[in-house]
């Protein structure tokens, strides 16, 4: 399974190096790096529905949620996907009261408790940085 938002756009018909990411990676790759980690842009309200280490996601870079590639393979499908899924359902786990999805660009850092939440890119980042042990590296 595909899906990119409509801004996306591929300069080349040459996939072999996103392919073969896909292949290491058991499924899925994002590469949209944004400037700041996961937690940064995650109200910690979701950590109810996605359960997580806080800290350990201040070390994983955010990665937007419009340019993904996934692969239905079981294991992307049961620890990623479904659970993914499962939170855009939910309304207080994509969208958590109060929460903005504006950050403030003066204070977006990992030393602050999160101002903003970036709801369906939040709950993404966070279940690939549990599933991947908060290294992003692995799939981007």
């Amino acid at each position: 399974m595909s899906w990119f938002d409509a801004s996306f756009r591929l300069k080349s018909g040459n996939l072999s190096q996103i392919y073969e990411k896909l292949l290491e990676s058991g499924g899925v790759f994002v590469y949209h790096k944004t400037p700041h980690s996961t937690y940064a842009a995650t109200d910690p309200q979701m950590y109810d529905y996605i359960p997580t280490n806080p800290d350990s996601l201040k070390k994983v870079h955010m990665y937007a949620a419009g340019t993904p590639i996934i692969f239905r393979t079981r294991k992307i499908y049961e620890n990623v996907f479904r659970w993914w899924l499962y939170c855009g359902l939910t309304p207080n786990c994509t969208t958590p009261p109060n929460t903005t999805r504006t950050c403030p660009r003066n204070y977006i850092d990992d030393y602050h408790s999160p101002r903003c939440h970036r709801q369906d890119q939040s709950s993404l980042n966070t279940l690939l940085g549990n599933e991947y042990r908060f290294n992003d590296s692995r799939y981007t």
